[in-house]
């Protein structure tokens, strides 16, 4: 792993390899943008440029240690369930007390920062207050605001952004080949890649499994609730959906994709069919019906944040709509 395979955050990898050249790399960053664009991958090619003899050449036990996720100094800490805990913490401080086992310097990579509960990230302060000069932490997060302000303070601040639908393309398609996976059709990519929004590892996710085909099959039936309004069909299709929110909120986000096309295929031109095919009946429907519609999308997605049970979120959103 090196800086140069880290696609569309060229920011912050020029500043990390800025701090490297000027000896002045932070005892401790904070890695802060979407789930999925590259924030740990970063942090492992940062740890490959301070210890690899070449700054990151793929090739040496270092780099192919890093690559397997088995360098004993290259530490990552994850959630326990939906929290990091404050046992880990103390674990980690424990071992960052130490030198490093193997390497010139050690990075400890807190993935999800902002799960750490208060104990814990205040027990984690002291750490990354006074680092050892061969001990540095990253903290990643896709939800800034939630780490808590005494410990932002005490990072680097370095933000990632959501990578062009290019970039995103170039990233799925080489993991799709290193992972030896057989060839998808252009439009399962084309799905995936406009539900990650920017986010190669939210794609990689839709496409393992058969969880994207159900949110096509999901988004197709409850656009079917709209054209053809029926109370006992709305509350038979979700009745099951209570517990599924995450195939709720791809289903309300690929629907909401789909009508935009509409939208842009109507008041701008261009050929979107193949994105909107699903959408049979949606010729007879007025712009004003479709703007109406959009809305009341975006107020299921908003309510379906704020943690409304899923099934209430789909009826809600059918009766809104279909009373427009």
């Amino acid at each position: 792993m090196n800086f140069s395979k880290i696609i569309g955050q060229g920011h912050a990898v020029a500043a990390l390899q800025s701090a490297l050249s000027h000896r002045r790399l932070s005892g401790a960053y904070l890695f802060a943008g979407p789930a999925g664009v590259g924030k740990r991958a970063t942090a492992a090619a940062l740890f490959c440029a301070v210890n690899c003899e070449s700054g990151g050449c793929d090739h040496c036990e270092i780099c192919t240690r890093v690559s397997s996720g088995q360098h004993p100094d290259l530490i990552v800490i994850e959630p326990d369930g939906r929290f990091i805990k404050i046992d880990q913490v103390r674990a980690l401080a424990e071992n960052a007390a130490f030198p490093p086992h193997e390497a010139r310097a050690r990075i400890i990579v807190i993935d999800g920062a902002e799960t750490l509960n208060l104990s814990a990230a205040n027990a984690l302060l002291k750490s990354v207050e006074e680092p050892r000069a061969d001990t540095h932490f990253v903290l990643c997060t896709s939800a800034m605001h939630r780490v808590i302000l005494t410990l932002r303070s005490r990072c680097q601040l370095l933000r990632f952004r959501p990578l062009s639908d290019q970039e995103t393309a170039t990233v799925v398609s080489a993991q799709l080949a290193a992972a030896g996976r057989p060839e998808l059709t252009q439009q399962t990519k084309a799905n995936a890649l406009r539900l990650a929004e920017g986010s190669p590892g939210r794609a990689l996710e839709l496409l393992n499994g058969d969880f994207l085909a159900e949110a096509l099959t999901l988004a197709e039936q409850l656009w079917q609730m709209l054209i053809t309004p029926s109370a006992s069909a709305t509350f038979s299709f979700s009745e099951p959906l209570g517990r599924e929110r995450p195939r709720v909120a791809e289903t309300l986000k690929l629907l909401r994709l789909w009508l935009r096309d509409v939208m842009l295929q109507r008041e701008m031109g261009g050929d979107r069919t193949a994105t909107v095919e699903a959408l049979r009946g949606v010729e007879a429907l007025s712009n004003t019906k479709l703007r109406a519609t959009l809305w009341e999308l975006q107020q299921a997605q908003t309510a379906l944040d704020a943690n409304v049970n899923p099934r209430l979120v789909v009826e809600n959103f059918v009766f809104a709509s279909t009373s427009v």
